[in-house]
């Protein structure tokens, strides 16, 4: 369809704005036939935010925690924990939005085991996106213990 309204366009030499309106707008129609994304425009750009700032976390933190710093480490150790923030409450909100609404079924001319792998690998991703944040709230708010008997010692627990 693009050829020939393109093929129009330069043999009948117009330049009408017909013409020209069809050939550009050809390009951004979606074919009848194309298959429906199977994750939103919202939870692609909340996975995109999420692996950009993990990407980021995981040298910063190596660089803060070690000497590699240099003059910066002071500065480079809250740049990390300031985006650590940003990505709790935003792998927060990638959980209720997944749950809320689910991305479309896998095709069925996927093979069991492929699928089995790919549900696994999806979830087990999620949780190195928790657990993170399951240890930093931990470690920075205290709640108070459901039984005198159960007590955790958080001092002894971060020299760990």
């Amino acid at each position: 369809m693009l050829t020939s309204a393109a093929t129009t366009v330069v043999n009948n030499k117009q330049s009408s704005s017909a013409h020209a309106d069809d050939l550009v707008h050809a390009s951004a129609r979606p074919a009848a036939d194309s298959p429906k994304a199977a994750y939103t425009v919202t939870a692609r750009t909340l996975h995109w935010i999420t692996a950009v700032l993990i990407l980021f976390m995981i040298p910063s933190g190596f660089m803060a925690a070690n000497e590699w710093g240099g003059s910066w480490q002071d500065s480079l150790y809250d740049l990390h924990k300031s985006i650590g923030a940003l990505i709790i409450p935003l792998v927060m909100l990638r959980l209720i939005y997944r749950w809320v609404l689910p991305p479309s079924r896998l095709p069925d001319d996927i093979q069991r085991i492929q699928r089995l792998v790919a549900t696994t690998t999806h979830w087990a991703l999620y949780a190195l996106l928790v657990l993170p944040t399951a240890r930093w709230l931990d470690r920075n708010i205290r709640l108070p213990s459901p039984s005198p008997a159960i007590r955790v010692d958080h001092a002894a627990a971060a020299v760990v």
